[in-house]
């Protein structure tokens, strides 16, 4: 992974930045978070002001449909998309569009969550999409068929428990 200033570096759907907020302020690299959600991107702004006093110069914020990403192929060397496919009833259309943002080399991380065998886990997936917060939940296969017909190579792919890790090296 290209780790210098002048590598780009999209999250794809960041919500509030629960989770990157304070390695992205640290970070040195241009990151471009997106996100569709004004609430979301409030609470990233608000979370990165707690940490660095302010919105740190090389992070940027900006309102956009995932569908419909701004950006250039070939404009990033990495793309994070984490806790997204499961939102996505076509997520076999987003994984593409995502991959055509890479650069020669470039690394896509995907997370999704899914159907794996695992009672309680299962059984909460399967609320939440009784309650319309998800799409149908896939089972781990269905989520490594999409994968295979999506990329032109194999990934790295890790499940635990029922959220499933991939990466494209």
């Amino acid at each position: 992974m290209d780790l210098s200033p002048n590598a780009t570096f999209l999250d794809a759907g960041c919500g509030s930045l629960l989770f990157t907020a304070h390695t992205y302020a640290k970070c040195n690299r241009q990151i471009i978070t997106s996100d569709q959600s004004p609430g979301m991107l409030r609470r990233a702004r608000q979370r990165l002001t707690s940490l660095a006093g302010h919105v740190p110069e090389h992070i940027v914020l900006l309102q956009a449909d995932l569908n419909q990403l701004p950006f250039r192929p070939a404009s990033f060397h990495t793309v994070l998309c984490l806790n997204v496919l499961h939102q996505f009833e076509n997520a076999a259309d987003l994984i593409p569009n995502l991959k055509r943002l890479l650069t020669d080399g470039g690394q896509l991380f995907l997370t999704s969550l899914v159907l794996n065998n695992r009672f309680v886990g299962d059984r909460y997936l399967r609320l939440l999409y009784a309650t319309g917060e998800f799409v149908r939940p896939r089972t781990d296969f269905e989520l490594r068929e999409i994968l295979s017909k999506a990329l032109t190579r194999q990934p790295n792919y890790v499940t635990r428990g029922n959220m499933a890790f991939v990466s494209t090296a």
